[in-house]
């Protein structure tokens, strides 16, 4: 198993592989990374991997705009996404710069691409986050609106790859921003 892994090179497109799979099978365990902010806490939460571009080495995640990932990504760009394959024992933290688009063609776009249902969880007339004094009995049934609609860009700059392994741990770290003649293995 580790073979498939003997060089940076093969670690890397593996990564890129992984990414572009879990857009298309709902059931790759890539699918539902956790993203981490910092905002006033560091806070982490699972977000849906909607599309990965390999090219720009970008990440695409949908949330509504009240959340507090937005809030926290809107006073530091600088965020991380966990993820990991219980089968394969493989952690990835991708580490990069996010943005909320804000072009709200491109915005539209994204929003067209979900689900009728799913467009639902954001037409909520009070923010994510709000305190209830009871807890909610049913889905909102509000049609969903993309003015609470947001897009997450994460652009990738590095990776860092960890292969969990009785016969022996394999990390390395990728460098995604240059031409990849930093990328190096380094101690699990």
């Amino acid at each position: 198993m580790l073979d498939q892994f003997e060089t940076l090179g093969r670690v890397d497109k593996w990564c890129r592989d992984q990414l572009q799979r879990a857009c298309a099978d709902p059931r790759s365990p890539f699918r539902w990374p956790i993203l981490c902010t910092a905002g006033p806490l560091p806070s982490g939460r699972v977000v849906v991997l909607r599309k990965f571009d390999s090219e720009s080495g970008s990440l695409i995640f949908y949330t509504d705009q009240r959340t507090d990932k937005c809030r926290d990504l809107a006073h530091q760009d600088r965020a991380e996404c966990v993820f990991f394959d219980p089968k394969k024992m493989i952690q990835l933290r991708a580490q990069g710069i996010a943005r909320l688009i804000s072009d709200a063609g491109l915005t539209e776009m994204h929003f067209q691409r979900v689900n009728d249902n799913a467009k639902k969880d954001y037409g909520s007339k009070k923010a994510p986050g709000t305190v209830l004094e009871e807890p909610p009995c049913v889905q909102s049934s509000e049609q969903g609106s993309a003015r609470n609609f947001s897009v997450i860009e994460l652009r990738i700059e590095a990776i860092d790859w960890l292969k969990l392994s009785r016969e022996g741990h394999k990390r390395a770290r990728l460098d995604w921003v240059g031409d990849g003649t930093s990328n190096s293995w380094i101690v699990p």
